[in-house]
């Protein structure tokens, strides 16, 4: 064995050996001293960074990142007639780009810039209560050799990290997005301040790679709250958001009393990760659904892709008989609508606990659509359990200007909602136009975060479910329940 080969193998096994001998929160602690200490970095409130950024075919241009706490963030790169940005105002976040133009992203998407503004504010490493780490092991970046480091966030959005095993900086970070894998190494520390930042950052995102040089980094700086925000066309004409709502909310009414005419599919996924993001479990169910007396009825057809046995159609057969008979027996005012979209118990929870903002137009699905945001009202305190859930969010919603009908929502838990609904979780909906009547449910997406434990012991859950309505048909249940009801 050679002698450079020998001390390769020295180091190795020594770094090994350092590795099991330190947990992941010792090393993002030693990070921490390593750039200026938890103080000091709990006192940058807001930060900006600026520098140019130098395309792979040579092209250059500029490079602009605003961080605000808790979550504020935007980011911003223009070269020649090119130009990309995010951003996200603690309710809605946005992009823009040359390919795509301006617009609001909803679900993951927008998920993963939440779970990326909170990342740049330092709130996921520094704040030992939002901590999920796991240490990985060792590798090497760019032949220097560094402990790994993968750091959850509360959307489940997992990121690698690499820290110097010599020095504890961070030499590159690495995560999936919407856009494919997304990789940034990071070189050239210098001290500002208190705090040590990187000057040399290079940045591969799907197949764009580009080199940002930093200029300067100024802590604690006033950011134009502007910039945070949608950015808003010079000749868009005013929107009286509270009159188109009260109107929604008329409409949403009728909607529901339409509703209880129709039978229609409910396909619905779910997924359970444990706090590292590993994959526990997948299931499935395919349902019928349909109203009776007032509440709703779900036959169950499938389960994890497969028909249901004999016995088990018998059985679930016999049940939604029983309770067809006795919602029949007994109707009930209609209780049709108690999701994100109901207008008989959420919309006046909506007005009370919730203010609008930044109103604008977009093209949706070749209408226009009327989009807002939306946060919880300061010093407001909520009436019941509805108003309570409702004043803990923050979002985006869609509103159709020509029918006035909600067709999208975007929220998510901007605080805690009890110990099953950690801040950041997230839940999306859509409707769509159907038979030329009534906008009915088409998709709801939601991932929840839940933590359990005693004080000391903080485990995290996560739990992300889709569902997917289709078929929507004209039904009456005391006509057609026994003899046509149909099957998937």
């Amino acid at each position: 064995m050679t002698r450079t080969a020998l001390a390769f193998t020295v180091a190795w096994v020594h770094l090994a050996a350092s590795a099991n001998a330190q947990s992941a929160d010792k090393i993002v602690d030693r990070y921490i001293s390593a750039v200026g200490g938890k103080n000091a970095l709990e006192k940058i409130v807001s930060a900006s960074i600026t520098g140019t950024v130098t395309l792979a075919d040579g092209r250059s241009g500029t490079f602009v990142q605003e961080t605000k706490r808790p979550n504020r963030f935007h980011i911003s790169m223009t070269w020649g007639d090119g130009r990309w940005s995010i951003g996200f105002n603690g309710r809605s976040v946005w992009q823009d780009d040359q390919r795509e133009g301006l617009r609001t992203l909803i679900g993951r998407p927008a998920a993963s810039v939440r779970a990326e503004a909170a990342y740049a504010n330092r709130d996921v490493l520094t704040t030992e209560a939002n901590r999920q780490l796991t240490l990985v092991g060792k590798d090497q970046v760019r032949g220097r050799q560094v402990f790994v480091v993968d750091a959850m966030t509360h959307d489940v959005f997992k990121r690698t990290l690499f820290f110097d095993a010599d020095t504890y900086l961070l030499l590159k970070e690495q995560y999936e997005t919407g856009a494919g894998s997304e990789i940034r190494l990071f070189d050239d520390y210098r001290r500002v301040g208190q705090v040590m930042e990187p000057h040399r950052i290079e940045w591969s995102r799907g197949g764009d790679h580009v080199v940002i040089t930093v200029g300067k980094v100024a802590h604690n700086v006033t950011i134009d709250e502007r910039v945070l925000d949608f950015p808003q066309s010079p000749t868009a004409t005013s929107i009286d958001v509270i009159e188109l709502m009260k109107s929604v909310a008329r409409n949403q009414q009728e909607r529901e009393k339409l509703l209880a005419s129709y039978a229609y599919t409910e396909t619905m996924t779910t997924k359970d990760f444990d706090q590292t993001g590993r994959e526990l479990k997948e299931t499935s169910f395919v349902y019928e659904v349909f109203y009776a007396g007032g509440r709703i009825v779900r036959k169950l057809v499938k389960r994890d892709g497969q028909e249901l046995s004999d016995e088990e159609k018998r059985r679930e057969q016999k049940r939604v008989d029983a309770l067809v008979r006795a919602y029949l027996q007994h109707p009930t005012r209609n209780t049709i609508g108690r999701g994100a979209l109901s207008g008989d118990v959420w919309i006046p929870a909506y007005f009370r606990m919730l203010d609008f903002s930044s109103p604008r137009r977009e093209q949706m699905r070749g209408a226009t659509a009327v989009v807002f945001d939306v946060q919880p009202k300061r010093g407001v305190q909520p009436g019941d359990e509805v108003e309570l859930s409702v004043s803990k969010l923050a979002g985006t919603y869609w509103i159709d200007e020509r029918a006035q009908q909600i067709i999208r929502t975007d929220s998510y838990y901007a605080d805690t909602y009890k110990t099953f609904m950690l801040a950041g979780s997230w839940f999306t909906s859509e409707q769509t136009f159907v038979n030329n009547e009534i906008w009915l449910p088409s998709s709801n997406e939601m991932q929840r975060s839940a933590a359990f434990g005693l004080k000391f012991v903080d485990k995290r859950w996560y739990h992300r479910q889709t569902i997917r309505y289709s078929d929507y048909r004209k039904f009456n249940v005391e006509s057609d329940y026994k003899v046509t009801l149909p099957e998937v």
